[in-house]
């Protein structure tokens, strides 16, 4: 799921063949899963549920259905400053296409699906707090998309660049292998999705770059649960290792649920959380 710029909540469904789809959601929807699909058996004959197969009767119809499928899996939105090309986009990875899609989105449809090749199954992706799209790959990949020269013609200019067993694609970009991105790795997969490092980014969480030392529950524009709004003391490793771990009595009741991390993954986070202390909070 993505909840957009506009508050649109989009969500990517990994359906059978020719059954993917990206659909908005709203309360109280109802998309048919797994009753009915445009998709088919993998054997190709017609899917056993659907009454009228073809169909996607009697269920909200997707935004955006792809034939043939594409393996789809995350959905993002890339930042509009530094993607200012894809500012009234989102992109889809996939796993069969190899590919990275930008989806147009005109209020609440979906008019084209662009596909950017780029030779690897994409599992997963995040917008880092520079701007740039981090993207995994099931090889084990961590590939960096930014953006290249603008051109008025172009929606997908574009530069990627990847670690140093990937030396064709930019190696003077790859990754460097420091702590502190060791840490942004450990963000990435167990932060990433709920939490942005950008003071102007607020995702499901608040964002956490210069979160040490900062009062506990302080963002202004963000809804906490009571046992953080009502908390007092500030962010220090050890409270922050205390919560992941649900073991601060203080703080009992949130609704972040428990993120267990070995010692050397959870001084790796600290690494990188203070490396982002100095990133502006607004932009």
């Amino acid at each position: 799921m993505l909840v957009a710029r506009d508050g649109r909540i989009w969500e990517s469904e990994h359906g059978p063949r020719g059954g993917d789809e990206v659909n908005l959601i709203r309360r109280g929807g109802n998309y048919g899963w797994p009753i009915v699909t445009y998709g088919t058996e993998y054997s190709g004959a017609p899917w056993r549920y659907n009454p009228e197969p073809g169909e996607h009767a009697g269920f909200a119809i997707p935004r955006f259905a792809f034939l043939a499928s594409i393996g789809i899996s995350e959905l993002m939105q890339p930042d509009a400053n530094a993607f200012p090309d894809w500012r009234n986009h989102i992109l889809a990875a996939s796993l069969i296409g190899n590919a990275l899609y930008a989806l147009k989105t005109e209020g609440d449809d979906i008019t084209y699906a662009e596909q950017i090749p780029l030779g690897e199954r994409l599992r997963d992706l995040i917008s880092l707090a520079d701007g740039r799209i981090a993207i995994v790959t099931d090889s084990g990949q961590l590939m960096l998309l930014r953006n290249g020269a603008q051109h008025e013609d172009s929606a997908s200019s574009f530069v990627v660049s990847g670690l140093a067993n990937r030396p064709q694609l930019l190696p003077e970009e790859a990754m460097p292998d420091t702590p502190e991105m060791a840490g942004a790795v450990v963000f990435f997969y167990n932060c990433g999705t709920c939490h942005s490092t950008s003071g102007y980014t607020t995702l499901i969480g608040p964002p956490l770059n210069g979160m040490f030392g900062r009062e506990i529950g302080s963002i202004d524009d963000y809804t906490y649960s009571p046992a953080l709004a009502n908390a007092s003391g500030r962010w220090t490793p050890s409270r922050l290792r205390a919560f992941l771990n649900h073991e601060d009595r203080q703080l009992e009741g949130a609704a972040m649920p428990a993120v267990p991390l070995l010692r050397k993954d959870f001084n790796a986070l600290v690494r990188y959380l203070r490396s982002m202390e100095d990133m502006p909070e607004e932009q």
